[in-house]
């Protein structure tokens, strides 16, 4: 492997890196990916390696809310969901998969609640975001500041640590 590079330089470098510490799996390849097993064939995987096998399959369309969020936004939701509820934490995870890099993140509180995906009992999802939102600030985890009035309503949400 080039060390100054931190790449892969061949074939039996990327299989070393993807199977050192393995999982213990069946083997051979995977029925929805016919190109499995010819040329690279791995007895075993990483989990991150396992995490993308999924999304290798072409034409499938999946959904931006479940990609994971990054950078500081991740740490900052890990400590969140530790004592958050459940409304708390849902919340949270959209809020920070929006920020990516950044601490703060501009959206419609119906964005958001369409992202959040979750309903109260009664079927509610804005409210179901609102009471998130509500239990985040509360508990200092979240500053809100309001822009614009009617339908032209824009909220920013900024990532604060009590």
């Amino acid at each position: 492997m080039n060390d100054d590079e931190k790449k892969p330089a061949s074939v039996a470098d990327l299989h070393k890196l993807m199977t050192a510490p393995t999982i213990k799996d069946v083997g051979g390849p995977a029925p929805q990916e016919p190109a499995m097993g010819k040329g690279l064939h791995f007895g075993g995987l990483t989990p991150v390696g396992r995490h993308w096998l999924r999304f290798r399959k072409r034409g499938v369309a999946w959904s931006a809310e479940i990609t994971p969020a990054v950078g500081q936004a991740a740490l900052w939701y890990q400590d969140v969901k530790k004592v958050a509820p459940v409304t708390g934490s849902a919340v949270a995870e959209q809020i920070a998969r929006l920020c990516r890099e950044d601490s703060e993140v501009t959206t419609s509180i119906r964005s958001l609640a369409d992202a959040v995906g979750r309903t109260d009992k009664a079927g509610r999802k804005v409210a179901f975001t609102e009471r998130g939102i509500e239990w985040l600030i509360a508990n200092e985890w979240l500053l809100k500041r309001v822009t614009g009035k009617g339908q032209k309503v824009r909220t920013t949400y900024s990532l604060t640590v009590p």
